[in-house]
């Protein structure tokens, strides 16, 4: 009697539980099914081992409702949702060694942890991989193949390394201190020439050319003359001339004393004076070496006067020039009165000597420079 109550529990209670377990199986079907087809609308991509780009561009083509991303950063968002199965992540890589054929090998991994995998050849390229991949989210789509696993994790994104901070640039070396400008020592001036003063000596010889009762030689003798040059080329002269000649035991004794000025060029070494001037001229007759008195008075008169020569400069006396050359002088002369002097003999027409008119003189030039500079300042 009580075996038989046990039993009727029992009994009952399996009757009771078992609707409840074919409920809950038959929910966990429905809800695996309609994950199952749910169609898949977005694949991240990983393909390190083919070029991306051209898988990407290829697979767009066979998949064409399919959004595709490349696996990184940018793909998270793109990995998660709350409908299972409609993201997909595909990994393609080298087939492994223990493969049907060498290839590449293809992992589907979806949201719900189910994960497929499938081996493709080499021939064909990123063609046949994309066909391939098309094919089989197709399949997944239609629970047309089983899942190799049913929890497997889609891997993580490496994050990608942090750019390195650059290092600061050194600090530019300061540029060194120029020195401090050195100034250098004043030049001291040349003194500034203040004149330049010639001695000239030249023995000389004159001709009278008029008037022509008194043509011919006018004496022998020289010239002494002091000369001073300005810096800019212009000229002062003063000098003394001595002539004599003899005729008939008659000497006849001249003196000239004369001022001037004019114009020294110099070119480089060569050197010309122009010069012209007044002259007056005390003279006098002699006989036995006694003077004669004749009471008549000097002459007077004018001059022009070129002298031409060559200077030459010692290296080691700066300052210091000798010129040597020739001179050509043309001179007019005559007695207060107007007319050239004549000195006879009672007994005789003609003059016995004759000076004044005008004159030719010529001669051999030498002079002296000595050039005369402003002291320094102190």
């Amino acid at each position: 009697m009580a075996c038989e109550r046990t039993s009727a529990v029992i009994l009952g209670i399996a009757l009771t539980l078992a609707p409840a377990v074919a409920t809950a199986r038959a929910d966990e079907d429905l809800s695996l099914q309609s994950s199952l087809n749910t169609p898949i609308e977005v694949v991240v991509l990983r393909a390190d081992s083919v070029d991306a780009a051209a898988l990407e561009r290829a697979l767009a083509s066979r998949a064409p409702g399919v959004a595709i991303y490349r696996f990184g950063d940018d793909a998270a968002p793109a990995l998660t949702g709350d409908a299972p199965g409609r993201r997909v992540f595909i990994d393609v890589a080298v087939a492994p060694a223990d493969a049907a054929e060498p290839g590449y090998r293809l992992i589907f991994i979806l949201t719900d942890g189910r994960a497929y995998e499938r081996d493709v050849g080499e021939e064909g390229g990123v063609r046949a991989i994309a066909s391939a991949i098309a094919n089989t989210l197709a399949a997944i789509e239609d629970d047309a193949i089983r899942p190799a696993r049913k929890q497997a994790t889609i891997p993580e994104p490496t994050p990608a390394a942090p750019a390195p901070t650059p290092e600061p640039e050194p600090a530019p070396e300061p540029a060194p201190a120029e020195p401090a400008p050195v100034e250098p020592a004043p030049v001291e001036p040349a003194p500034t020439p203040l004149l330049d003063l010639g001695f000239d000596l030249a023995p000389v010889t004159a001709l009278v050319l008029a008037p022509g009762r008194l043509q011919g030689s006018a004496g022998y003798g020289g010239a002494l003359r002091l000369t001073a040059r300005l810096p800019r080329g212009a000229g002062f002269a003063i000098g003394a001339r001595t002539l004599a000649r003899s005729s008939d035991g008659l000497w006849l004794v001249r003196t000239r004393v004369s001022a001037a000025a004019g114009y020294i060029l110099r070119v480089n070494a060569v050197e010309l004076v122009t010069i012209a001037g007044a002259s007056v001229e005390p003279w006098s007759v002699r006989e036995g070496g006694e003077r004669i008195t004749l009471g008549a008075g000097p002459l007077l008169g004018g001059f022009v006067s070129a002298a031409f020569g060559y200077r030459l400069r010692p290296r080691r006396r700066e300052g210091l020039a000798l010129r040597i050359g020739a001179r050509l002088e043309l001179g007019g002369s005559a007695l207060p009165s107007g007319r050239a002097a004549e000195v006879r003999r009672p007994d005789e027409l003609r003059p016995t000597l004759g000076l004044g008119g005008f004159e030719l003189a010529v001669g051999i030039d030498v002079a002296l420079w000595f050039t005369l500079r402003r002291a320094r300042p102190r």
